[in-house]
């Protein structure tokens, strides 16, 4: 199933309109970190601001973007997709590409807790003296502090998302997305994206395959499991741990909890 990303920002409308305008007026750094929980929208809101710079006017904002030759986007769901040497390479080869009309280049990169250490590097090079015209924009959750270096060389803007914005996101999303069959009552302990990731996750449950998809709501949904198995003791909870930390084979396990 392909799912339609917002094109509207929703909650944040403010940062939106604060970069919009350092844009204008020249001003925007060239390198930014955008921080904040998962879930609330950091990527969405990358998206909605590379479209608005760009002057594009799409229902399709994440395809559009995709397809545009000024934009490059590397998006890692855990770490063994992370950005390794050969995108970096890619990045390389972007940055050195004319723009196409003199527009400004893009390069979006999606959680970039999951950079390894010689991605980070490489990365440093390319953003301590970026090209004329080049903007990278990152993206890291709020409590990752594996990107410090990183971190050091962006400009960070933190987002928080209040709750009362919960309930339209979750609607506009599956409303652009023709989720006809959407009936989950709204949860307000998770932040959209988490909540829409589960709802998606229980129409067709698989904890193997999700572990090596989508780590972060791997641990999400594995843990709700485990504190609400009838079988929870202290024992239970030492042995998993140490074999997730080990990453070990814990098909078993997780096969009870499936």
């Amino acid at each position: 199933m392909s799912l339609k990303i917002l094109n509207k920002v929703i909650g944040f409308e403010q940062e939106l309109k604060l970069f919009k305008n350092l844009f204008d007026i020249k001003k925007l750094p060239q390198t930014l970190m955008i921080q904040g929980l998962d879930g609330i929208g950091k990527y969405t809101f990358c998206l909605n601001l590379v479209s608005s710079l760009l002057k594009k006017n799409n229902t399709n904002i994440e395809d559009e973007l995709i397809s545009d030759s000024n934009v490059l986007i590397l998006k890692n769901e855990c770490s063994e997709q992370a950005v390794k040497i050969d995108d970096v390479r890619n990045i390389i080869n972007f940055c050195q590409l004319k723009s196409f009309n003199d527009l400004p280049k893009f390069i979006i990169i999606k959680n970039s807790q999951f950079l390894n250490a010689n991605s980070v590097n490489a990365l440093l090079k390319l953003i301590e003296e970026p090209n004329d015209n080049i903007y990278f924009i990152f993206t890291s959750n709020l409590i990752d502090q594996n990107i410090e270096t990183l971190m050091s060389r962006c400009f960070i803007k933190k987002l928080f998302l209040n709750k009362k914005y919960y309930k339209t996101i979750i609607e506009k999303f599956v409303f652009d997305n023709s989720l006809h069959d959407f009936s989950e009552n709204i949860n307000f302990n998770d932040t959209p994206g988490i909540f829409l990731r589960k709802y998606f996750y229980n129409l067709n449950p698989n904890l193997e395959k999700l572990r090596k998809d989508n780590q972060n709501l791997f641990y999400k949904i594995f843990s709700t499991k485990i504190l609400e198995s009838a079988d929870l003791n202290l024992n239970t909870l030492k042995k998993i741990k140490l074999n997730l930390f080990l990453n070990n084979d814990i098909r078993k396990i997780i096969k009870k909890f499936n």
